[in-house]
């Protein structure tokens, strides 16, 4: 389920032109991630100077941006 949820979150990103990157790597922690900018990896917000998790990014790119 964690993949399927991903795979969403990662998809909204890539419609506004960010890229979704996992923090961590240690299986005994949950994810966290962080929203960059493709190019430059410069982290944006939210999380931009710690991770978040999938909901709050989600959250966050499913605000109506204009």
């Amino acid at each position: 389920m964690l993949a399927v949820h991903e795979h969403r979150v990662c998809t909204l990103a890539h419609r506004m032109g960010l890229r979704l990157l996992r923090v961590n790597d240690d299986e005994t922690q949950p994810p966290r991630y962080r929203l960059v900018e493709p190019h430059s990896m410069t982290p944006v917000l939210p999380g931009a100077a710690v991770s978040a998790d999938l909901e709050e990014l989600e959250d966050w790119l499913l605000l109506p941006w204009e």
